[in-house]
Formats: structure tokens, sequence, C-alpha cells
């Protein structure tokens, strides 16, 4: 019996877990989930800020592609202003290998957030004009919709035509709150102007 009970003795008893110890280890387990928690959110936010800066500057770029080919083939151009924004028309030989002349124009508004629309057609009688506001709403008169967020840079008008056959666009791409805008510049030449049986401007 004592030779027993020295052995009992000898090992320590199993016991649980005191309510420090269980406020200890919550404590912990809450302090490392905060931070793990904390690093999810932040990698989200980083993740959700680059897709938004990289739709916008993609949305910068099919915006400048589009008018830089334009003004390259044009023979014509022409840059009206209007309280709500800006409409630029061109008369161009198209690309094709047979010359044929082309009516292109592109429309900035600074209604909904600021938006540009570009439209393609053969000249007629009935030359290009602004589109109303109802009409881009309705997705009639031909104008299909390049982007959305856009914004003067600053004082710097969308459009502006230094000489006849030079184009300088500047605009500014809304990229979300948390992030600088994405500005775009650049500068497109024309061919020149040449003597067109038919324009594509409104008189």
């Amino acid at each position: 019996m004592t030779v027993h009970g020295r052995q009992r003795a000898g090992h320590p008893a199993e016991r649980g877990i005191t309510l420090v110890e269980l406020l200890i280890y919550s404590g912990l387990s809450v302090l490392v989930l905060s931070l793990v928690g904390g690093m999810l959110v932040s990698s989200f936010s980083a993740q959700s800020r680059v897709s938004e800066r990289s739709q916008a500057s993609s949305v910068g770029q099919i915006i400048a592609q589009s008018v830089h080919a334009g003004v390259r083939a044009a023979t014509e151009l022409k840059l009206t202003s209007a309280s709500t924004g800006q409409l630029l028309v061109l008369t161009s030989l198209g690309t094709s290998t047979e010359i044929v002349t082309v009516c292109e124009a592109w429309y900035y508004t600074s209604l909904d957030g600021g938006a540009i629309y570009a439209t393609r057609a053969a000249p007629t009688s009935a030359r290009i004009v602004a589109p109303s506001a109802a009409d881009l709403a309705a997705g009639t008169g031909g104008w299909a919709l390049l982007g959305t967020g856009i914004q003067a840079d600053q004082a710097t008008p969308i459009f502006a035509l230094p000489t006849s056959t030079t184009l300088q666009l500047t605009f500014a791409v809304n990229s979300g709150a948390d992030s600088a805008p994405v500005r775009i510049a650049t500068t497109s030449t024309s061919r020149g102007n040449q003597a067109e049986p038919n324009t594509c401007f409104a008189p």
C-alpha cells in the first residue's frame, strides 16, 4: 500500500484547464484572429484598388487608340463645344485599300460622371451633330459608349485643336475613391486637309 501510494504520488494528477488559462488562451486567439483578419481585409482592399486602376487604364487606352487611329486617317477635323461637352468630327478616307470617305465622331459629355461616345457612318445629307442626353440614355442614334468616369485633367479640355491637323487628347479616368485618376495625354496628327466631295460636318 505504501509503495502503491508512493507510485501515485510520483505522477502529477490529471487536471482540467483553469479559468485564468482559458481567459489567456481566448485572448491570444482573438488577437491572432484579429491580425489575420486585418491582413486579409488589407489584401482584398489592395487587390480591389489594383483592379480598379487597371480597368481605368484599359478604358483610357481604348479611347486614346480609337481617337488616334481616326485622326491619323483624317483629311478634315472639326471641333465644337457645348455647355455639357465637346464634339470632335472628322472626315477620313478609311483604312481599307479602296478609298472610301468615312465620317467619324467622338462626343464627350460631363453628364453622369463624364463619358466619351463614338460613332462612324458614311457621309450623308444629315451631318453628324452632338447627340442629345435622351439619345445617349436610350442607346439610339448610333453612338457607342467607349468609357465612363472621364473628366478633364485640371483646366485642359478633353479635345483641343492647336492646328487644323493636330489633335491634343487629354483626360483623366476615375479609378476609385481610394486611388488617383489615371491620366491620359496624347497628340495625333492627321494626313492633312484634302478636298473631299462630301464633308461630315454640320453647318
